[in-house]
Protein backbone atom coordinates (compact mmCIF):
# COMPACT_ATOMS: atom_id res chain seq x y z
CA UNK A 1 0.00 0.00 0.00
CA UNK A 2 1.46 3.38 -1.01
CA UNK A 3 1.89 6.12 1.57
CA UNK A 4 -0.79 8.21 -0.17
CA UNK A 5 -3.22 5.31 -0.05
CA UNK A 6 -2.44 4.73 3.60
CA UNK A 7 -3.00 8.39 4.42
CA UNK A 8 -6.30 8.32 2.55
CA UNK A 9 -7.39 5.20 4.46
CA UNK A 10 -6.46 6.78 7.79
CA UNK A 11 -8.34 9.97 6.88
CA UNK A 12 -11.37 7.94 5.82
CA UNK A 13 -11.37 6.00 9.08
CA UNK A 14 -10.99 9.24 11.03
CA UNK A 15 -14.00 10.72 9.26
CA UNK A 16 -16.00 7.57 10.02
CA UNK A 17 -15.19 7.87 13.72
CA UNK A 18 -16.18 11.55 13.72
CA UNK A 19 -19.39 10.79 11.82
CA UNK A 20 -20.27 8.00 14.24
CA UNK A 21 -19.72 10.27 17.25
CA UNK A 22 -22.04 12.86 15.71
CA UNK A 23 -24.64 10.24 14.83
CA UNK A 24 -24.66 8.53 18.24
CA UNK A 25 -25.70 11.83 19.84
CA UNK A 26 -28.63 12.10 17.38
CA UNK A 27 -30.17 8.61 17.27
CA UNK A 28 -27.83 7.59 14.43
CA UNK A 29 -28.57 10.61 12.24
CA UNK A 30 -26.05 13.01 10.72
CA UNK A 31 -26.38 15.72 8.07
CA UNK A 32 -24.18 16.60 5.13
CA UNK A 33 -23.43 19.98 6.70
CA UNK A 34 -22.27 18.32 9.92
CA UNK A 35 -20.03 15.88 8.04
CA UNK A 36 -18.45 18.66 5.99
CA UNK A 37 -17.86 20.73 9.12
CA UNK A 38 -16.16 17.69 10.71
CA UNK A 39 -13.71 17.56 7.77
CA UNK A 40 -15.31 15.03 5.43
CA UNK A 41 -15.63 15.82 1.73
CA UNK A 42 -18.51 15.43 -0.69
CA UNK A 43 -16.48 12.67 -2.34
CA UNK A 44 -16.07 10.85 0.99
CA UNK A 45 -19.83 11.09 1.62
CA UNK A 46 -20.59 9.73 -1.86
CA UNK A 47 -18.17 6.86 -1.31
CA UNK A 48 -19.77 5.91 2.06
CA UNK A 49 -23.22 6.05 0.50
CA UNK A 50 -22.05 3.74 -2.29
CA UNK A 51 -20.56 1.31 0.23
CA UNK A 52 -23.72 1.36 2.37
CA UNK A 53 -21.92 2.80 5.39
CA UNK A 54 -24.32 5.75 5.12
CA UNK A 55 -27.99 5.60 4.15
CA UNK A 56 -29.76 8.72 2.84
CA UNK A 57 -33.14 9.25 4.51
CA UNK A 58 -33.83 12.78 3.24
CA UNK A 59 -31.90 15.21 1.07
CA UNK A 60 -28.68 15.90 2.96
CA UNK A 61 -29.74 13.73 5.93
CA UNK A 62 -28.14 10.33 6.54
CA UNK A 63 -28.24 7.41 8.93
CA UNK A 64 -25.07 5.60 9.87
CA UNK A 65 -26.00 2.07 8.82
CA UNK A 66 -24.67 0.44 11.98
CA UNK A 67 -27.25 2.45 14.04
CA UNK A 68 -30.80 1.04 14.23
CA UNK A 69 -33.58 2.80 12.34
CA UNK A 70 -35.80 3.45 15.36
CA UNK A 71 -38.81 5.76 15.60
CA UNK A 72 -36.53 8.29 17.31
CA UNK A 73 -34.07 8.04 14.40
CA UNK A 74 -36.83 8.76 11.88
CA UNK A 75 -37.97 11.70 14.03
CA UNK A 76 -34.43 13.10 14.25
CA UNK A 77 -34.03 12.73 10.49
CA UNK A 78 -37.33 14.49 9.79
CA UNK A 79 -36.38 17.38 12.08
CA UNK A 80 -33.01 17.70 10.36
CA UNK A 81 -34.69 17.74 6.94
CA UNK A 82 -37.33 20.29 7.98
CA UNK A 83 -34.83 22.78 9.37
CA UNK A 84 -33.79 24.32 12.66
CA UNK A 85 -37.21 25.92 13.31
CA UNK A 86 -39.13 22.62 13.11
CA UNK A 87 -40.37 20.81 16.22
CA UNK A 88 -42.25 17.58 16.77
CA UNK A 89 -45.87 18.20 17.73
CA UNK A 90 -49.20 16.52 18.55
CA UNK A 91 -48.98 12.73 18.75
CA UNK A 92 -45.24 12.75 17.97
CA UNK A 93 -44.55 15.13 20.87
CA UNK A 94 -46.88 13.09 23.08
CA UNK A 95 -44.88 9.95 22.26
CA UNK A 96 -41.59 11.57 23.31
CA UNK A 97 -43.18 13.00 26.48
CA UNK A 98 -44.77 9.58 27.19
CA UNK A 99 -48.17 11.17 27.69
CA UNK A 100 -51.21 8.98 28.26
CA UNK A 101 -52.75 9.15 24.79
CA UNK A 102 -53.56 6.40 22.31
CA UNK A 103 -51.09 6.44 19.42
CA UNK A 104 -51.82 5.03 15.96
CA UNK A 105 -49.78 1.94 15.19
CA UNK A 106 -48.42 3.47 11.97
CA UNK A 107 -48.65 7.17 12.72
CA UNK A 108 -47.02 9.72 10.46
CA UNK A 109 -44.52 12.01 12.11
CA UNK A 110 -46.11 15.32 13.10
CA UNK A 111 -43.97 18.43 12.60
CA UNK A 112 -44.77 22.04 13.45
CA UNK A 113 -43.17 25.00 11.67
CA UNK A 114 -43.80 28.75 11.74
CA UNK A 115 -45.99 30.12 8.94
CA UNK A 116 -43.12 32.12 7.50
CA UNK A 117 -40.31 30.45 5.63
CA UNK A 118 -40.05 27.68 3.03
CA UNK A 119 -42.35 24.69 3.01
CA UNK A 120 -40.10 21.65 3.22
CA UNK A 121 -41.22 18.37 1.82
CA UNK A 122 -40.37 15.67 4.36
CA UNK A 123 -41.31 12.15 3.34
CA UNK A 124 -43.35 10.34 5.99
CA UNK A 125 -44.22 13.52 7.92
CA UNK A 126 -47.26 15.77 8.22
CA UNK A 127 -46.35 19.46 8.35
CA UNK A 128 -48.46 21.75 10.55
CA UNK A 129 -48.12 25.52 10.54
CA UNK A 130 -48.40 28.11 13.32
CA UNK A 131 -47.95 31.87 13.46
CA UNK A 132 -45.03 31.30 15.78
CA UNK A 133 -43.66 28.68 18.12
CA UNK A 134 -42.13 30.71 20.98
CA UNK A 135 -39.28 29.29 23.02
CA UNK A 136 -41.62 28.93 26.02
CA UNK A 137 -43.65 26.39 24.04
CA UNK A 138 -40.66 24.25 23.03
CA UNK A 139 -38.64 21.69 24.93
CA UNK A 140 -35.75 19.43 24.05
CA UNK A 141 -35.66 15.79 25.05
CA UNK A 142 -32.23 14.49 24.22
CA UNK A 143 -31.57 15.64 20.67
CA UNK A 144 -35.26 15.92 19.75
CA UNK A 145 -37.03 19.29 19.63
CA UNK A 146 -40.75 19.24 20.40
CA UNK A 147 -43.65 21.28 21.62
CA UNK A 148 -43.90 21.72 25.38
CA UNK A 149 -46.39 19.60 27.35
CA UNK A 150 -48.75 22.60 27.58
CA UNK A 151 -48.65 23.32 23.85
CA UNK A 152 -48.98 19.60 23.06
CA UNK A 153 -52.12 19.34 25.22
CA UNK A 154 -53.69 22.38 23.55
CA UNK A 155 -52.93 21.03 20.07
CA UNK A 156 -54.29 17.57 20.89
CA UNK A 157 -57.46 18.95 22.50
CA UNK A 158 -58.86 19.49 18.99
CA UNK A 159 -58.36 15.81 18.11
CA UNK A 160 -59.31 13.87 21.23
CA UNK A 161 -62.68 12.90 22.62
CA UNK A 162 -63.65 14.27 26.02
CA UNK A 163 -62.67 11.17 28.01
CA UNK A 164 -59.32 10.81 26.25
CA UNK A 165 -58.60 14.52 26.78
CA UNK A 166 -59.39 14.24 30.51
CA UNK A 167 -57.03 11.26 30.76
CA UNK A 168 -54.29 13.21 28.97
CA UNK A 169 -54.71 16.28 31.19
CA UNK A 170 -54.78 14.22 34.39
CA UNK A 171 -51.67 12.27 33.41
CA UNK A 172 -49.63 15.38 32.61
CA UNK A 173 -50.69 17.24 35.76
CA UNK A 174 -50.28 14.27 38.12
CA UNK A 175 -46.77 13.67 36.79
CA UNK A 176 -45.88 17.33 37.23
CA UNK A 177 -45.07 17.78 33.54
CA UNK A 178 -47.20 20.90 33.32
CA UNK A 179 -49.28 23.28 35.41
CA UNK A 180 -52.78 24.58 34.84
CA UNK A 181 -51.41 28.10 34.41
CA UNK A 182 -49.06 26.99 31.62
CA UNK A 183 -51.89 25.33 29.73
CA UNK A 184 -54.01 28.44 30.25
CA UNK A 185 -51.26 30.65 28.83
CA UNK A 186 -50.76 28.44 25.79
CA UNK A 187 -54.51 28.35 25.11
CA UNK A 188 -54.78 32.13 25.53
CA UNK A 189 -51.89 32.80 23.16
CA UNK A 190 -53.27 30.48 20.50
CA UNK A 191 -56.76 31.94 20.85
CA UNK A 192 -59.54 29.95 22.48
CA UNK A 193 -62.55 31.60 20.83
CA UNK A 194 -63.91 29.18 18.26
CA UNK A 195 -60.88 26.92 18.62
CA UNK A 196 -61.85 23.23 18.33
CA UNK A 197 -61.40 21.47 21.66
CA UNK A 198 -60.99 24.68 23.70
CA UNK A 199 -64.24 24.23 25.61
CA UNK A 200 -63.53 20.57 26.35
CA UNK A 201 -60.03 21.47 27.52
CA UNK A 202 -61.36 24.13 29.90
CA UNK A 203 -63.80 21.55 31.27
CA UNK A 204 -60.98 19.00 31.73
CA UNK A 205 -58.95 21.58 33.65
CA UNK A 206 -61.88 22.74 35.83
CA UNK A 207 -61.37 20.11 38.55
CA UNK A 208 -57.71 21.06 38.88
CA UNK A 209 -58.72 24.58 39.79
CA UNK A 210 -60.26 23.22 43.00
CA UNK A 211 -56.82 22.51 44.40
CA UNK A 212 -54.29 19.70 44.50
CA UNK A 213 -55.37 16.23 43.37
CA UNK A 214 -53.20 13.18 43.94
CA UNK A 215 -54.63 10.41 41.78
CA UNK A 216 -56.68 9.70 38.69
CA UNK A 217 -59.44 8.41 40.99
CA UNK A 218 -59.56 11.77 42.77
CA UNK A 219 -59.83 13.64 39.49
CA UNK A 220 -62.67 11.35 38.45
CA UNK A 221 -64.44 11.98 41.75
CA UNK A 222 -63.94 15.73 41.41
CA UNK A 223 -65.53 15.72 37.96
CA UNK A 224 -68.56 13.90 39.31
CA UNK A 225 -68.90 16.39 42.18
CA UNK A 226 -68.87 19.30 39.74
CA UNK A 227 -71.26 17.55 37.35
CA UNK A 228 -73.71 16.93 40.21
CA UNK A 229 -73.76 20.63 41.05
CA UNK A 230 -72.57 20.10 44.63
CA UNK A 231 -70.77 22.88 46.51
CA UNK A 232 -67.11 23.04 45.52
CA UNK A 233 -65.02 21.06 48.01
CA UNK A 234 -61.63 21.87 49.47
CA UNK A 235 -59.05 19.33 48.30
CA UNK A 236 -56.40 17.74 50.54
CA UNK A 237 -57.92 19.40 53.62
CA UNK A 238 -55.98 18.97 56.86
CA UNK A 239 -57.91 18.46 60.11
CA UNK A 240 -56.27 19.28 63.44
CA UNK A 241 -57.32 18.43 67.00
CA UNK A 242 -57.74 20.92 69.86
CA UNK A 243 -54.01 20.74 70.65
CA UNK A 244 -53.01 21.51 67.07
CA UNK A 245 -52.05 17.96 66.24
CA UNK A 246 -52.72 16.74 62.71
CA UNK A 247 -55.53 14.17 62.76
CA UNK A 248 -55.60 13.51 59.04
CA UNK A 249 -55.89 14.86 55.54
CA UNK A 250 -59.12 14.42 53.60
CA UNK A 251 -59.24 13.98 49.83
CA UNK A 252 -62.26 16.31 49.67
CA UNK A 253 -63.84 18.32 52.47
CA UNK A 254 -66.66 20.75 53.12
CA UNK A 255 -65.31 22.26 56.38
CA UNK A 256 -68.39 24.37 57.12
CA UNK A 257 -70.46 21.15 57.22
CA UNK A 258 -67.67 18.98 58.63
CA UNK A 259 -68.22 16.52 55.79
CA UNK A 260 -65.34 14.70 54.14
CA UNK A 261 -65.09 12.40 51.12
CA UNK A 262 -62.35 9.80 50.86
CA UNK A 263 -61.52 7.93 47.64
CA UNK A 264 -60.02 4.64 48.78
CA UNK A 265 -57.36 3.30 46.45
CA UNK A 266 -56.25 -0.26 47.13
CA UNK A 267 -52.60 0.72 46.75
CA UNK A 268 -52.89 2.86 49.88
CA UNK A 269 -55.39 0.94 51.98
CA UNK A 270 -54.87 -2.70 50.99
CA UNK A 271 -52.48 -3.96 53.66
CA UNK A 272 -53.59 -4.64 57.27
CA UNK A 273 -51.41 -1.95 58.84
CA UNK A 274 -52.73 0.77 56.49
CA UNK A 275 -56.28 -0.46 56.94
CA UNK A 276 -56.01 -0.29 60.74
CA UNK A 277 -54.37 3.15 60.72
CA UNK A 278 -56.99 4.46 58.32
CA UNK A 279 -59.87 3.29 60.50
CA UNK A 280 -58.23 4.78 63.61
CA UNK A 281 -57.89 8.08 61.80
CA UNK A 282 -61.55 7.98 60.77
CA UNK A 283 -62.63 7.32 64.37
CA UNK A 284 -60.65 10.36 65.52
CA UNK A 285 -62.30 12.49 62.81
CA UNK A 286 -65.76 11.27 63.84
CA UNK A 287 -64.95 12.10 67.46
CA UNK A 288 -64.26 15.69 66.31
CA UNK A 289 -67.69 15.87 64.71
CA UNK A 290 -66.81 14.98 61.11
CA UNK A 291 -68.95 12.79 58.86
CA UNK A 292 -66.79 10.78 56.48
CA UNK A 293 -68.17 9.33 53.24
CA UNK A 294 -66.03 6.75 51.48
CA UNK A 295 -65.98 5.54 47.89
CA UNK A 296 -63.72 3.44 45.69
CA UNK A 297 -62.44 3.99 42.13
CA UNK A 298 -64.72 1.26 40.75
CA UNK A 299 -67.73 3.15 42.10
CA UNK A 300 -66.88 6.28 40.12
CA UNK A 301 -67.60 4.89 36.67
CA UNK A 302 -66.27 2.29 34.25
CA UNK A 303 -64.70 4.68 31.74
CA UNK A 304 -61.02 5.39 31.27
CA UNK A 305 -60.66 6.63 34.84
CA UNK A 306 -61.75 3.38 36.46
CA UNK A 307 -58.78 1.67 38.08
CA UNK A 308 -60.35 -1.78 38.27
CA UNK A 309 -59.57 -3.90 35.25
CA UNK A 310 -62.04 -6.59 36.31
CA UNK A 311 -65.03 -4.30 36.07
CA UNK A 312 -65.91 -3.94 32.40
CA UNK A 313 -68.92 -4.46 30.20
CA UNK A 314 -72.58 -3.46 30.56
CA UNK A 315 -73.03 -5.07 33.98
CA UNK A 316 -70.09 -3.17 35.44
CA UNK A 317 -71.38 0.10 33.99
CA UNK A 318 -74.76 -0.46 35.66
CA UNK A 319 -73.09 -1.30 38.99
CA UNK A 320 -70.86 1.79 38.80
CA UNK A 321 -73.80 4.02 37.91
CA UNK A 322 -75.77 2.69 40.88
CA UNK A 323 -72.80 3.20 43.22
CA UNK A 324 -72.21 6.72 41.93
CA UNK A 325 -75.89 7.55 42.34
CA UNK A 326 -75.80 6.30 45.95
CA UNK A 327 -72.77 8.49 46.59
CA UNK A 328 -74.49 11.50 45.02
CA UNK A 329 -77.63 11.09 47.15
CA UNK A 330 -75.58 10.69 50.34
CA UNK A 331 -73.59 13.86 49.69
CA UNK A 332 -76.67 15.84 48.67
CA UNK A 333 -78.35 14.90 51.97
CA UNK A 334 -75.29 15.89 54.01
CA UNK A 335 -74.62 19.15 52.16
CA UNK A 336 -78.07 20.53 51.57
Amino acid sequence: MSSATARSARAGASHERAALRLALARHGIVTRAQLLEAGASHRWIADRLRRGWLEQLHKGVFRVATCPLTWEARAAAALAAAGARAVLCRTSAARVLELDVALPRHEALQLLLPDSGPRPGVAGAVIHRSRAVPAAEQVRVGSLRLTSPARTIVDLSAELGREALERLVDDALLRGLVSVSRVDRALLRLGSRGRPGASALRDALAVWRLGRLESVAESRAARLLLAWGLPAPVTQFEVFDAKGGLVGRLDFAWPDRQVGLEVDGFAFHGDPRSFTADRERQNRLVALGWTIVRTAPRSLGSGSHSQSGSHSGAGARVDAAASADTLRRALERLLR
